[in-house]
C-alpha cells in the first residue's frame, strides 16, 4: 500500500509555478519543497510551544462596569499568596472542607503552571486581591466536547453586595464559552441556598445526577 500525503494547494501552486521555472522534474521539487514547508510548519510550533499556552488564551483583564475601581484578571503565580486568605475564607463557610493554607497554596501553583488544566480569574482592587473563581477543564464523552469544572468563587465579606460576584461569574463563564465547553459544572453546599439562588439567577440548575466522593488521601479529609 503507497502511502499519501495531502499537500495544501498554496504549496502545490508554488510547485508548479519552480517545475515549470528550473525545469526541474514535478517529482524531485515536490520532495525538496515539502521538506522545507514541514521543517518552517514544525519551527513554527516549537516558537508557539515556548511562548507558552498562556499567549494563546482569550484575554480576560477589565473593569467591572458595577465596581470601575475592580479589575478582572487571569491570576499569576505570584498573586498565589493574595488568593490563599480568599479560599480559606471560603472553605472555613463550606461543610465538607476546611482551611488549610499550605493545601491551598498547592492547589493554586498546580492550576497555574498549567493553564491546559484551568485558570483562576482574580479580581483586584487598588491592587488587593477582593475576589476570585477557578476552572478546570476536562473532556465530557457524553458531549464529545471541553467542559468545565467551576470552583472557588468567592468575594472578600467586605466587598459583598457590590456586584463583584456576578461579574467574576459572568466573566468566568464567557471565558468558558470562548473555549469551547459546551457545559460547566459547580458544587455548593446543599443548605447554603443564598449561593444556590446565586447561580440559578445565571442560568445554572440543579441536576438529577449526585455527587459520589471516594477518599483516596488521608489529606482530602476535612
Amino acid at each position: 500500500m503507497k502511502a499519501t500525503i495531502e499537500i495544501p494547494d498554496d504549496l502545490y501552486r508554488k510547485i508548479q509555478v519552480k517545475s515549470g521555472a528550473l525545469g526541474k522534474p514535478l517529482q524531485e521539487l515536490t520532495i525538496n519543497l515539502l521538506e522545507q514547508w514541514l521543517s518552517e510548519k514544525e519551527k513554527r510550533f516549537q516558537e508557539l510551544t515556548q511562548a507558552g499556552l498562556d499567549s494563546r488564551l482569550p484575554a480576560v483583564d477589565e473593569a467591572i462596569q458595577a465596581a470601575p475601581s475592580v479589575i478582572l484578571r487571569r491570576a499569576r503565580s505570584e498573586d498565589v499568596p493574595a488568593l490563599v486568605p480568599l479560599l480559606q475564607s471560603l472553605f472555613s463557610q463550606e461543610e465538607e472542607f476546611a482551611p488549610n493554607g499550605a493545601l491551598q497554596e498547592r492547589g493554586l501553583r498546580a492550576i497555574l503552571s498549567d493553564p491546559r488544566l484551568g485558570d483562576v480569574l482574580l479580581a483586584e482592587e487598588d491592587g488587593r486581591a477582593i475576589g476570585m473563581v477557578s476552572l478546570l477543564y476536562t473532556v465530557s464523552t457524553a458531549l464529545g466536547a471541553p467542559v468545565a469544572i467551576l470552583e472557588d468563587m468567592v468575594v472578600d465579606p467586605s466587598r459583598r453586595g457590590a456586584g463583584i460576584g456576578s461579574a467574576i461569574l459572568a466573566r468566568a463563564l464567557r471565558l468558558c464559552r470562548e473555549r469551547g465547553c459546551a457545559r460547566v459544572t459547580l458544587l455548593t453546599d446543599a443548605r447554603n441556598t443564598g449561593a444556590q439562588r446565586f447561580y440559578e439567577k445565571a442560568g445554572f440548575a440543579q441536576s438529577v445526577m449526585i455527587p459520589l466522593r471516594l477518599i483516596l488521601r488521608e489529606e482530602a479529609r476535612s
